[in-house]
């Protein structure tokens, strides 16, 4: 058992001893569990898409959880019953089937969502936090080393139509987005992570050099800023979560250094935000997400209540004028608001901000609440969840299926559910519901 994670190790993932008639396959189905989490990090992260093999990736990932969930269904079903808030996503998007004008388009993308929240449960409910912490940082370190080896176009388009580094990404903002998972994942790895071997810190270390290197290039504002904030935030949050003195240590200072900083900045009437926007090339208007919350407010007033649906909007054939306009002027990948609230209210009005901060608030509550026990990964849980919704405000994340970002909340979360409280001597139940269970 494992002191820091709660949860037992791989070797330990099947009853002991692990010998006997089916010992060998269990332990191979624990090793597949492992490899399944690991090849959904990769194929959500939307990186090699120019292969054009997803289709075929995700069906493969489809037929898999089906099977293991049909293999563990009642320790799942149990599992599933503790983390219902995890859910209430999908489930609204299925239900907003009655109002949407393209009941067709939203039962497609509800069902996408019901499955990559499955995914996500079945792999917080057979990983640890330390150990999806892991596999999170060799996927995306192997992903940040392919990045570099492609920014000559060896492998395939390494840069956008404006010339900006997107690596082996779909896009430069999911670059941005991995950069920024990477960067708090490897903080974590080489500082903060105990028992780790030199040579993996030195991988980290090195992983976290060439990103560094590469998000200078990218053009994304939101990488740059967000790298910086959060590889911080990252040390900042545990030194106050760790050491039971370090928010005792850390508040008075900071206090201090924030007032005086808001004091100046009125004082001399600075605008900070100008001259940053200067060094990133970029305007006011943040390459035209104002202008695009502002029309996605304009829609959602028109449906205030209930919205549009899931996949209600951007696919309505009314609306098509509209959005060409802002893809002639913004470019081909304008196909959303780029900020989850305004996404959020657009597709179901004010309930989707209940659900979806519900989701946030349990992962959020989980990671703070068991800092204590869990340890460092639980701080890595947290410090990334809000980096994840850090970049929702401002970009396309958390609202569509098979999203790294909304696997990577979920699993998370569920990897921390409380265990279920003892109701008289159910030994079936029990045997069932154990971390030892295939």
């Amino acid at each position: 058992m494992s002191a820091e994670t709660g949860k037992l190790r791989t070797a330990e993932l099947l009853p002991h001893p692990v010998r006997g008639p089916g010992a060998d396959f269990r332990v191979a189905v624990a090793a597949a569990d492992y490899a399944f989490a690991a090849f959904i990090i990769l194929i959500s992260a939307d990186a090699f898409m120019f292969l054009g093999v997803h289709s075929f990736l995700w069906l493969a990932a489809y037929g898999y959880i089906a099977l293991r969930i049909l293999l563990s269904f009642r320790r799942f079903l149990d599992f599933l019953l503790r983390n219902l808030v995890y859910l209430g996503f999908p489930a609204l998007a299925l239900v907003s089937t009655i109002w949407s004008d393209l009941p067709a388009e939203t039962v497609r993308l509800s069902l996408q969502l019901i499955v990559t929240t499955l995914i996500a449960l079945f792999i917080g409910m057979r990983l640890a936090p330390r150990e999806i912490l892991w596999i999170t940082g060799a996927v995306l370190l192997v992903l940040m080393a392919a990045s570099m080896a492609n920014i000559g176009g060896a492998i395939g388009p390494a840069y956008n139509d404006d010339g900006n580094f997107m690596g082996i990404f779909l896009s430069k903002n999911a670059f941005g987005h991995r950069s920024v998972v990477f960067t708090v994942t490897a903080v974590f790895m080489i500082f903060l992570l105990r028992g780790q071997r030199l040579v993996v810190r030195i991988a980290f270390l090195a992983g976290l050099a060439i990103t560094a290197q590469m998000v200078s290039i990218s053009g994304s504002a939101t990488a740059v800023v967000l790298t910086l904030a959060m590889g911080g935030l990252s040390i900042a949050v545990s030194l106050a979560l760790l050491p039971r003195i370090g928010p005792v240590i850390m508040a008075l200072p900071l206090t201090l250094v924030l007032a005086t900083s808001m004091i100046l900045l009125i004082a001399l009437r600075f605008d900070p935000v100008g001259p940053l926007f200067d060094a990133l090339g970029k305007d006011a208007t943040m390459t035209g997400r104002t202008i695009l919350w502002e029309f996605g407010i304009e829609k959602w007033l028109d449906r205030p209540w209930l919205g549009y649906g899931a996949a209600g909007f951007w696919t309505h054939p009314a609306h098509l004028n509209d959005i060409a306009i802002y893809q002639a002027r913004y470019g081909e990948t304008v196909h959303g608001f780029h900020s989850l609230p305004v996404e959020l209210l657009v597709m179901f009005g004010p309930l989707g901000l209940v659900v979806h901060g519900a989701i946030a608030l349990a992962t959020l509550g989980r990671a703070l609440r068991a800092s204590g026990a869990e340890g460092a990964a639980a701080v890595w849980l947290l410090v990334t969840t809000l980096a994840i919704y850090g970049m929702a405000m401002v970009g396309p994340q958390l609202h569509t299926p098979h999203s790294v970002a909304l696997i990577l909340v979920v699993a998370g979360g569920a990897s921390l559910t409380p265990a279920p409280r003892r109701r008289g001597n159910r030994p079936a139940l029990e045997a069932l519901t154990r971390p030892s269970a295939v």
